[in-house]
């Protein structure tokens, strides 16, 4: 009966720390929650073509406040913004965002681009620039999970 009672413990207290270190990947801002963030190799399949870092970073906005992301900043590089719905098309302009929507903000992070400075010291991977409700706001990004390139032939 005692083992019993202690598997049962135990399992209660995995499960919850299992639950915790999810809700802790969980990054919030005001208006939206980071739920993944990754990035890939792309190689072009053309001669002259030039590769390219693309950065995935998935977002459940929540809040109905006018929110348009702009730049980001990874090695010192300023790259710009490409936001989509997870079911509509990619648009370097403002995408209609509502409470509750899924969104997908991707930067091409080419080899040429030019060299700028952030506009404040951070600590992380990413520095994300966005407006809410026309207001400057800026979102780190700590950790970028690398995900291997499909193979698109």
């Amino acid at each position: 009966m005692g083992l019993i009672k202690s598997l049962a413990i135990g399992s209660f207290f995995l499960a919850s720390c299992v639950s915790s270190i999810k809700a802790r990947k969980l990054i919030k801002a005001s208006a939206f929650i980071l739920l993944d963030s990754k990035y890939e190799n792309n190689i072009p399949g053309y001669i002259g073509g030039m590769k390219s870092t693309e950065y995935f970073f998935k977002v459940l906005i929540t809040s109905n406040h006018l929110l348009h992301f702009d730049s980001a900043w990874i090695n010192e590089k300023r790259y710009p913004i490409f936001v989509s719905k997870i079911t509509g098309s990619i648009s370097s302009g403002p995408v209609k965002m509502n409470n509750n929507d899924t969104v997908v903000v991707r930067v091409s992070a080419f080899p040429n681009a030019d060299q700028a400075t952030p506009p404040l010291v951070f600590n992380g991977k990413v520095l994300i620039s966005y407006k809410e409700n026309s207001k400057r706001k800026y979102f780190i990004i700590k950790e970028v999970r690398f995900q291997s390139t499909p193979n698109r032939q």
